[in-house]
Formats: C-alpha cells, structure tokens, sequence
C-alpha cells in the first residue's frame, strides 16, 4: 500500500517557509496569520517524525533534512505549476504541432500546407522534425507521421500512405561494368542502414530470398534525408519508396530490382487517451483526405 502523503496545504506552507528561511513572509505570502504557519509546520514534523527548521529567537533555519524536503516540495510544485500552464494554453491555443521527419515534410507535407491555411487560416502549424519516437507530453505534439506498420501500443493510428521497401541507389551503380546485374552483386555493395531498432534491410533481403549474414558492408543513419543523398552520390544501397519518384525520374536514382517488401507505410499517430483539440481534429481530418486524394497520383506515378 501507498503511503500517504501529508497534506498538499502543509506542504505548501512548509515550502513558503523554507523559501523565505521566514514564518512572518511566509503568512504573508499566503494570507494566513503567523499562528497558523507554526502550526502546520509543528503538525508536519510531527507527522513525519522529523525536525524541519532549527528555530532561534530571530530566525528559522532548514535541518538537512527540511533542505531535502525543501527541494523536493519545490520540484514538486514547479512541476505543477508547468502543466497547468501547459494544458490550460493548449486548451485554447490554435498551435498544431506534429512531429515528422524533414523526408516527409519536404515530399509531401510541406506542399499541402498552403491549401490548408487557405482553407483555415487560424492555426499555426508548429514542425518538430525528428527521426525518434517522439514524446507527445514533454514535446507538446498533437499529432504525428511515421513509418511502419500501424501498430504502436498507446496510440491510434491512420494510414496516410501503403509504402513498399525499395532497393534504389546511384544509376552509376547499375551502368558500371562491374554494376549490380543480379541480386547476388548487390552484396558487394554498401547498405545504407537506418537505426538497428527500425531498420528494414534484413527483412527485405530475406523477401528477396537472400541471406541477411552474407551482407556486411553498412553505414547506419538515422536520417532518411541523409540516407537518400548518400545513395545518390553512391555511397551505396538504400531501402526507400515512392517519395523519391522525382529522383527516379530525373535520374538521380535507379531502381535495379523489381522487389518491393509490403506491408509497410506512413501513418498518422495520435495518443489513445488523449481528447484532441477541435483544431487539431480538423487539422487531422484533413490531412488523412489529403492523403487519400494523393495516394491515387502516387500509384499512377509509380
């Protein structure tokens, strides 16, 4: 069983107090005579066994064991404090902030914004770009993008985009005379891994019926940004999808193998517990029939 814990209002008094090393500034602080912050402080000590000020005729000083107290009372409401600010301005504010990698912001994201704010111009859409799980207490995120497979416990999810795996690298790579002809040369080349816990190369080279232990050769970035480039300056072998249709359509990229690992793609996240914003339930209604209307050019693009 739980302890339980002293009073919030002695513990408050006891925290004006020791703040002001002053029973007289703390009754004053708090709109209570002298009388009654000696009072509560004597039943806290009593409560907790334990002596929290020295006292002289003058003046109060904290034990160590009050300077512990102390600190931990003021972190304490500090922490309290924070969060009635942070969700009494979020309840109001017309702020949308969603995490989402800078890959999908400069793709796809980024270009749909203007119809929206024209459409609804009150919000501000605030971008978090991150390639981690993001924190939606700490960071105040409403919403946000990432790839997989729709399943993160904690949280609903829509599917914006289906987003086969796909082998792409430099066209240098496929035009040389020693260039990737079969799907064994490709061992010879670097993959360009993302981070151990996401990464998809082992499962897309097991769907190409080949040994993920025969590949060794890898640079691990966390950035799908940084992974794409370093394909097309043929640094080496990339798991990418649709999103680099440009590339592949200008060249920049090439796409030697017909082998696409399903069952990935982008999806929309938000808390399950959480009841979101008006705002944001526009915002995210929105961007999900975006996301319909642009998965069909996508398909008659690929």
């Amino acid at each position: 069983m739980a302890r339980r814990l002293p009073s919030l209002r002695a513990l408050q008094i006891f925290e004006s107090a020791a703040r002001h090393l002053s029973f007289t500034k703390a009754s004053v602080e708090l709109c209570v005579t002298q009388g009654a912050v000696s009072s509560q402080i004597r039943k806290l000590e009593q409560e907790l066994g334990v002596r929290l000020f020295t006292r002289s005729t003058r003046q109060v000083t904290l034990t160590e064991r009050g300077t512990l107290l102390a600190r931990a009372c003021r972190r304490g409401f500090e922490g309290i404090r924070t969060e009635i600010d942070f969700i009494t301005e979020r309840s109001v504010s017309n702020t949308i902030t969603i995490a989402v990698s800078t890959y999908v912001t400069t793709r796809w994201l980024s270009r749909q914004l203007v119809d929206f704010l024209e459409e609804k111009p009150e919000p501000t859409i605030r971008f978090q770009h991150t390639v981690n799980s993001p924190d939606f207490e700490m960071d105040g995120v409403d919403l946000a993008i990432r790839l997989g497979k729709g399943q993160w416990s904690g949280y609903r999810s829509d599917l914006l985009f289906p987003m086969d795996r796909r082998l792409m690298c430099s066209p240098d790579l496929v035009k040389s005379n020693r260039g990737i002809r079969a799907l064994d040369d490709i061992a010879a080349y670097t993959l360009l891994r993302d981070m151990p816990s996401i990464d998809m190369w082992d499962e897309w080279l097991e769907f190409a019926g080949l040994e993920p232990r025969n590949f060794t050769k890898s640079l691990s970035f966390s950035d799908p940004v940084v992974r794409v480039q370093a394909a097309i300056d043929g640094r080496g072998l990339v798991l990418a999808d649709e999103f680099c249709r440009e590339e592949l359509d200008l060249g920049r990229l090439a796409e030697p193998f017909d082998i696409r690992l399903p069952g990935y793609g982008y999806y929309l996240l938000r808390p399950e517990e959480r009841d979101d914003r008006e705002i944001v339930c526009r915002f995210r209604d929105w961007l999900v029939k975006r996301a319909a209307r642009d998965q069909r050019k996508l398909k008659l693009a690929s």
